[in-house]
Order: structure tokens, then C-alpha cells, then sequence
């Protein structure tokens, strides 16, 4: 696999939280896309020459993610949100999300 990344600056790795959500824009919200990132974000992980490289690696992938989880997060909130005010039951969202129909109901519950 070809790197996709571009080179990142010490500053960049300081925000990698905002790196995440690029990861984001940058799938266009193609999954396969995004699979592809993250398989780059891991084998970097796999790459470095010395323990403190290694070390470093991995926690720019954790904060990555983080940022990831918060875009995933509200866009999940967002979507909710739009799936009922169009009529979607708490059966549908809950099966959409893989939970049930009660704990949809109990997370999302501004969403009555």
C-alpha cells in the first residue's frame, strides 16, 4: 500500500485530534476510503526505528481516533436527530445503531 499521507509537522501531531476529523473529510464518506486510512494510520504504527518512535506512533493513532470519535459522535447525534423528526421509530434508529429500542431511546432521549 503507497503512503497517503502528508509529511506532518510536530505541530500537526500536537493537534491530532483535528488530524482525526481530516481522516473524516478526506473518506468523503467512502467506508472503503476511510478503511484505507486507518490501515495507514495502524502500519505506521508498525514502522518506527526506536522504542520513544514507536511509543509516539501509537499515541498519535490513539489521538487520531479520539478525534475521529468526536466527529463520529456528533454526526451519529445529527443523524438521529433527522431519522425521527422524519419518522423513524425508536425500533428503527435502535436496530440502525445495533442497540435496542430502549437504549436508542435512553441515549438520544432530546430526541422524543
Amino acid at each position: 500500500m503507497s503512503n497517503p499521507w502528508p509529511a506532518l509537522s510536530e505541530e500537526d501531531r500536537l493537534h491530532a485530534a483535528d488530524f482525526g476529523r481530516w481522516l473524516v473529510l478526506c473518506a468523503n464518506g467512502d467506508a472503503d476510503r476511510l478503511a484505507q486510512l486507518l490501515d495507514a494510520v495502524v502500519v505506521g504504527c508498525h514502522t518506527p526505528v526506536t522504542a520513544r518512535d514507536q511509543r509516539e506512533n501509537y499515541l498519535d493513532t490513539l489521538w487520531t481516533l479520539a478525534g475521529m470519535q468526536e466527529v463520529v459522535t456528533e454526526a451519529t447525534r445529527s443523524l438521529v436527530g433527522t431519522s425521527r423528526f422524519y419518522g423513524a421509530t425508536w425500533e428503527e434508529v435502535g436496530k440502525a445503531l445495533g442497540v435496542t429500542r430502549q437504549a436508542a431511546q435512553q441515549r438520544y432521549k432530546e430526541f422524543r
